[in-house]
């Protein structure tokens, strides 16, 4: 079979494709024919390199993935795997991940996919909602509330749009272009800005903002909450050095909360949203295994929805 591997961080060369032999699964593992696995900004920084974080290397990428089962009394049912394990570890940072033809994995790891559910799009939905579903319960976000979702056709800002919308709250999205608007409309949102010309007219009149870019939108979040607001940030892909004036930090009483992942009980629940049907990915495009650096360019250009990776037979 074929799987990918870094081996050393760089550019598109270091994705490597190997040819290893099908793996056996052990005591309670079962074997999936991985059919698509959605990249994430994850899968960037395992190839590029992170300054002052060791990734161990040689690593399968890949935190998301979607396929059949090949073993076991399951054997032949639709599933995704869950990106992160019972343990913790997260697929494809801390442990092998899902970029390969086959995986091996527990089976408390399998996640049903519904029938009116294609395997792309269900490879495009675990780690990406699961971040954005702790996100918004750790912000306490409640009905009736203000949220501002930064990025709205991002991996985590889609889920967080939906997630919100779900809980009652009355969701205002950022984007760039109008492609991008309309499509964070499509997905939820009452109201979206641009995020050049009209993020800096935003009234502090929110009581959650969803962060995930970084140091370039950071004072302009903090300066969108209303007073007793709660900022939660997953992420920092325009940078990690942000500033806080603890004036306004007190004085508003604001609450600046760290979320990464989620817990096995947060994918449980959010799961039953995608089976309800009440959560669906955006996808922006697939490629397949082959042009698998085309995908990593695709998601560093910042398009407009999930990218997902095919392997044989996938779909």
């Amino acid at each position: 079979m074929r799987r990918i591997r870094v081996h050393d961080h760089g550019g598109p060369d270091s994705l490597t494709l190997e040819r290893v032999p099908v793996p056996e699964p052990g005591p309670g593992q079962v074997r999936v024919q991985i059919e698509a696995v959605g990249l994430n900004h994850l899968d960037l920084w395992v190839r590029q390199g992170v300054p002052g974080h060791r990734f161990p290397l040689p690593l399968v990428p890949g935190s998301d993935g979607a396929g059949r089962v090949e073993t076991g009394p399951r054997a032949g049912e639709r599933v995704a795997i869950a990106p992160n394990t019972t343990a913790g570890a997260i697929r494809g940072e801390q442990i092998d991940g899902t970029l390969a033809e086959s995986i091996l994995v527990p089976a408390e790891d399998l996640l049903p996919v519904p029938d009116d559910l294609s395997l792309v799009d269900a490879a495009a939905i675990p780690l990406s909602a699961l971040t954005a579903w702790q996100m918004l319960r750790k912000a306490r976000a409640s009905e009736g509330e203000r949220v501002l979702v930064l990025g709205g056709t991002s991996g985590v800002g889609q889920y967080a749009i939906q997630i919100a919308r779900l809980l009652g709250c009355h969701v205002v999205a950022t984007a760039r272009t109008e492609a991008k608007r309309q499509a964070c409309v499509a997905l939820g949102a009452h109201e979206v800005v641009d995020t050049e010309s009209d993020f800096h007219r935003l009234r502090p009149r929110f009581q959650v903002v969803v962060e995930h870019v970084g140091a370039v939108t950071w004072d302009r979040s903090v300066q969108a909450l209303d007073w007793g607001g709660r900022l939660v940030t997953c992420g920092a892909t325009t940078g990690a050095e942000a500033r806080v004036d603890l004036r306004v930090l007190f004085f508003k009483q604001l609450e600046l909360i760290g979320s990464t992942m989620g817990t096995r009980e947060d994918l449980h629940a959010m799961w039953a949203e995608v089976m309800a049907g009440r959560i669906r990915p955006l996808v922006a495009a697939s490629y397949p295994l082959e042009s698998l650096a085309e995908a990593h360019a695709a998601l560093e250009s910042g398009v407009a929805g999930k990218v997902v990776v095919t392997l044989p037979g996938g779909g």
